[in-house]
């Protein structure tokens, strides 16, 4: 409680006197000073710097009045301190800059440069959030770089993909081509093949299908059975096709068929025995020529074979082709979706590029609006710049010893503010 008291009557004492005047007699040290200059019990004086407006020093003008607002107000923005030390140099900053420079007691000095220090905290914290600011820039500087490097790769990627589709889509036409050509030269080897050896080839089994009619379908019809005849004259009308039987003989033959033995004329027995004839010696001839080889029957046979397994081979081309093709456009289309993701992702980097430009200006226009305002009215009001520090030790400070009128004491500035809640030692 002492030394709070003490620290109290301390920031009183510089606030009020700030022209400073001879020591009253008897009184030793800063602790007299701040004790004379201190409001008395029941005075009716205010206590807080909150509560009371802002007294007019001894020669202060209106624009002084100014500037000292403005110091001030900046210390507002003093976030490395603690409440209690801004309150502090709020309590101190009008009684120590409105007196003049030639006339400041140490003390004054003393808080005129922790008023500096306090501001080059300031100005350090509006410079480490500019850094802040610009290195946020770089990253997504960097960042963007990246994104459009990928757009970039997609775009030649897709590039390539475009093309590699054209010569897929070029093949594939190419090798349809050749399974159409390859097709149309099975077709010439087979007309060939059946011209010159269709009778040769299909000899056998149409003797089969001949003595099997005969056997199955005829000689019942013949003979004039209970049963229906129509199945059987359906399947020996269809062998005309197949075998030459002139036209008269086939008509003679369908009109006796439908007639019962013993309702047929001697004209209806003589067609049926004839087309039997004729039948039977077909069957002779067919075996003949089974059994005879015609000439150049294994080079047709070859072209044939040769033209099929082109086909084959022209088929199995063409479906590469159209696989290739497939993977081609597959691959073109996820490159578009990767190249509009790629754009999308630059225009995304390029949104928080500006962002932060937007950032970083406004960093540096604090920065410079604390440079060109407070701080140069800290150095006006302060008088000679250069003997203002720009960090000031606290050991300077506290070094310094201070001798009572009479000299018979001496008291040093770091025992008397002891306790004392300072930017340079402020409390939690």
């Amino acid at each position: 409680l002492k030394e709070a008291r003490r620290g109290l009557l301390l920031c009183c004492g510089l606030h009020l006197g700030c022209c400073w005047a001879p020591w009253p007699p008897g009184v030793m040290g800063l602790e007299g000073f701040a004790l004379s200059s201190s409001p008395k019990r029941g005075s009716g004086h205010a206590t807080s710097c909150e509560d009371r407006e802002p007294k007019r020093a001894r020669g202060a003008s209106a624009n002084t009045e100014e500037q000292l607002a403005t110091v001030i107000a900046a210390l507002d923005h003093a976030d490395h301190l603690s409440d209690t030390g801004k309150e502090l140099l709020r309590c101190m900053a009008a009684g120590c800059l409105s007196t003049p420079p030639e006339m400041r007691h140490e003390l004054q000095v003393a808080v005129a440069q922790m008023l500096r220090q306090a501001f080059d905290g300031i100005a350090d914290g509006l410079l480490g959030k500019l850094r802040e600011a610009s290195e946020g820039l770089r990253e997504l500087e960097d960042e963007r770089s990246l994104r459009q490097k990928e757009l970039q790769s997609g775009q030649a990627s897709l590039d390539g993909c475009a093309e590699r589709i054209l010569q897929a889509k070029s093949k594939f036409s190419e090798d349809n081509v050749a399974l159409e050509s390859s097709r149309a030269r099975l077709d010439d080897a087979r007309l060939v093949r059946e011209q010159t050896d269709g009778k040769w080839m299909g000899a056998k089994q149409l003797k089969i299908d001949v003595e099997r009619t005969i056997e199955d379908h005829y000689k019942p019809v013949l003979a004039g059975g209970d049963g229906d005849m129509k199945p059987h004259l359906d399947a020996i009308q269809s062998l005309f096709g197949h075998v030459p039987i002139e036209d008269s003989l086939s008509q003679a033959f369908s009109a006796a068929a439908k007639l019962k033995p013993p309702a047929r004329g001697n004209f209806d027995r003589w067609a049926m025995e004839q087309l039997l004839k004729e039948l039977q010696k077909h069957v002779t001839e067919l075996d003949a020529l089974a059994q005879s080889s015609p000439v150049g029957l294994g080079e047709r046979a070859r072209a044939v074979a040769e033209a099929e397994a082109g086909v084959q081979r022209a088929r199995e081309q063409q479906r590469s082709s159209a696989a290739s093709l497939r993977l081609t456009e597959l691959e073109a289309w996820e490159g578009e979706g990767a190249a509009d993701a790629a754009d999308e992702a630059v225009l995304d980097a390029e949104e928080a590029v500006g962002t932060a430009v937007e950032r970083r200006a406004g960093e540096e226009a604090a920065l410079g609006a604390f440079r060109d305002g407070p701080c140069a009215t800290l150095a006006a009001l302060a008088g000679c710049p250069q003997e203002l520090p720009k960090a000031t030790p606290a050991a300077a400070v506290q070094e310094k010893i201070v001798v009572s009128k009479d000299g018979l004491t001496q008291t040093s500035v770091a025992e008397t503010m002891a306790g004392v809640p300072t930017p340079l030692r402020s409390s939690p």
